[in-house]
């Protein structure tokens, strides 16, 4: 009995196999395509294209006036138009390492059919377990990483159907590819906002290149990087939350799972675990620092170029700190947590050290990582200015 059953689950999944990034590649193309995969996908128009390129020239043009800011390579100086399936899974290849390491975090790798041909012999389990208690412990093995799987899958998806900037999420990226817009959420966000379409298309390609420019410099980088790794091997807590939410849903009850399965909130309901606060306050100094100048030096190429941007600013910030974008979700699975403080901490120091020194030390900051203000230094700009004095050469 134990090896016909063990034999016929274990048939289910290929040899040695993992399947939780499949799992997240199929959650993901769902969200997008729907559950009869009847929503449809628009290609992109040539004449968007040639229309975007032209206003990507535009911004890109202005890249090269702004003070204070690293070089940024040439072949980050594009645009590519996708539509939402495309920049999807794109965007799924480019973050597969992180996602990977992300799924490593939260649960085992997954069971293969091996594991489940020899259930009812594994070493590690109870000689006075019953075969069907070795049964249910091996589908609760199945259970933490389907659901994590599922609920990451789910967000990307979701990310997909909304996104402006993909660096509203500032992921470290090789210099390559640069910058991947999809024409239908910007337009369907312009038309819901009523704002001026070429003029978001601007704003948003300004950002994204400023965006780049910044976590792509020698200062900001590792240690971007190094921080969201250090985040993502301390997230095993974030399982507990999602298990024990799980455990109150009526497993008869189709919707409820359904929801739960595709709603990653329950994976950062419980807040940073003990390990992941030590580590918070010089993630959101990093993080006030690359908001703050973004913010800075998007306005100017904005005010140089088509004048007013409140309106487009205010609508863009407000999408971005929704509760129910998908960003903040993703964000906080990885550490990167921009909030409205995070902003305003930036802005300030920014300011600070304008008024203080007129922006030379800015522009020296992004190569030398040992000038990245402190967390005391963000709130207190000139103690950051009076650090630095005894760094620079």
């Amino acid at each position: 009995m134990r090896s016909m059953l063990g034999g016929q689950i274990g048939s289910l999944f290929p040899e040695g196999s993992d399947f939780r990034w499949d799992m997240v590649t199929s959650m993901a193309n769902l969200a997008v395509v729907g559950l009869d995969n009847s929503i449809l996908q628009a290609n992109v128009e040539p004449t968007t294209r040639i229309k975007v390129e032209s206003l990507f020239d535009i911004a890109d043009m202005h890249l090269d006036s702004l003070e204070m800011m690293p070089v940024l390579a040439k072949a980050d100086r594009r645009i590519s138009l996708y539509p939402r399936t495309a920049w999807l899974q794109g965007t799924l290849n480019r973050w597969k390492p992180l996602l990977d390491e992300l799924l490593n975090a939260l649960t085992p790798p997954g069971v293969n059919a091996e594991e489940f041909n020899s259930f009812g012999t594994n070493s590690e389990q109870s000689p006075d377990s019953s075969p069907m208690e070795r049964m249910m412990a091996m589908m609760q093995k199945i259970a933490a990483p389907a659901l994590v799987a599922s609920q990451i899958g789910w967000a990307v998806g979701e990310l997909s159907k909304n996104v402006l900037g993909q660096l509203d999420l500032p992921i470290p990226r090789e210099s390559k590819g640069g910058l991947e817009l999809i024409p239908e959420n910007v337009e369907s966000f312009a038309e819901v906002n009523s704002l001026e379409l070429d003029h978001l298309y601007i704003w948003i390609m300004a950002r994204e290149l400023i965006h780049l420019s910044i976590i792509n410099s020698i200062a900001v980088k590792d240690r971007l990087d190094f921080l969201i790794k250090l985040h993502i091997a301390d997230s095993h807590s974030a399982l507990n939350t999602a298990m024990q939410s799980l455990s109150q849903i009526d497993p008869t009850d189709t919707d409820a799972m359904q929801n739960f399965l595709t709603n990653p909130a329950s994976l950062v309901a419980g807040g940073h675990s003990e390990a992941q606060k030590l580590s918070q306050d010089d993630f959101q100094a990093l993080l006030a620092l690359i908001e703050g100048m973004v913010d800075y030096q998007s306005r100017i190429v904005a005010e140089s170029i088509f004048g007013d941007f409140v309106r487009i600013e205010d609508a863009t910030k407000q999408s971005l700190l929704d509760p129910s974008n998908p960003t903040l979700t993703l964000g906080s699975l990885l550490g990167i947590s921009v909030t409205k403080a995070t902003i305003d901490r930036g802005a300030g120091f920014i300011s600070g050290v304008l008024e203080r020194d007129g922006g030379s030390k800015l522009s020296a900051l992004w190569n030398n990582p040992d000038m990245l203000p402190t967390p005391a230094e963000i709130d207190a700009p000139g103690l950051w200015l009076a650090r630095i004095e005894y760094l620079e050469p």
